[in-house]
């Protein structure tokens, strides 16, 4: 019964895939409300997946632990960067807005290739980048809704939690390197 929650947890990770290619679908045909109840399913689906894994016994497994970690992370920017290049095609969503999550990939890319050049790969994601990945989430969600000045106003606290969980990633990856000098 354990192993269940496991395989549930990565089939809901792996199920991401096929509903970023539903919203891009959905959006394309001008559907934006069905296109933002799929948003807000991979959002929650981001969050069970993890839950769901972590509670079973594949969570101690390393191949399994790696191979979940790498399709979540994976999934995640599919499914952020490819709504957002739908919602810029099809919905008239400001290129400007989905700029400041732009910037927040790249660092963070950039932040990952370092951890893994420094050796210290960068293990699970922190809140305030969860926060922010929310938070574009929500936008989306707005956005679709019509509402383009809430939708705006998620454009603070995404900045706000992206700077703050990039500083977090950075301290993490300068601590491990720290504590391997000092050994």
């Amino acid at each position: 019964m354990d192993k269940i929650y496991g395989y549930i947890g990565v089939a809901l990770t792996l199920l991401k895939f096929p509903h970023v290619a539903w919203i891009a679908y959905t959006l394309h045909n001008g559907h934006q409300r069905r296109a933002s109840a799929s948003v807000l399913i991979v959002m929650l689906a981001d969050i069970a997946d993890g839950k769901m894994f972590n509670k079973s016994s594949l969570a101690k497994n390393p191949a399994w632990k790696k191979f979940r970690r790498l399709a979540d992370v994976s999934g995640d920017r599919v499914a952020i960067d490819s709504t957002m290049v739908a919602m810029t095609a099809y919905c008239l969503f400001p290129v400007r807005y989905y700029a400041v999550e732009i910037a927040r990939e790249v660092i963070l890319l950039g932040l990952i290739f370092y951890g893994f050049a420094t050796k210290r790969p960068l293990e699970e994601p922190n809140n305030p980048s969860r926060a922010a990945a929310w938070c574009v989430g929500c936008m989306a969600i707005a956005w679709l809704w019509q509402y383009q000045q809430f939708s705006l106003l998620c454009l603070i606290p995404t900045a706000a939690f992206g700077i703050w969980g990039l500083h977090q990633y950075y301290r993490t990856i300068i601590q491990q390197c720290r504590q391997k000098g000092a050994e």
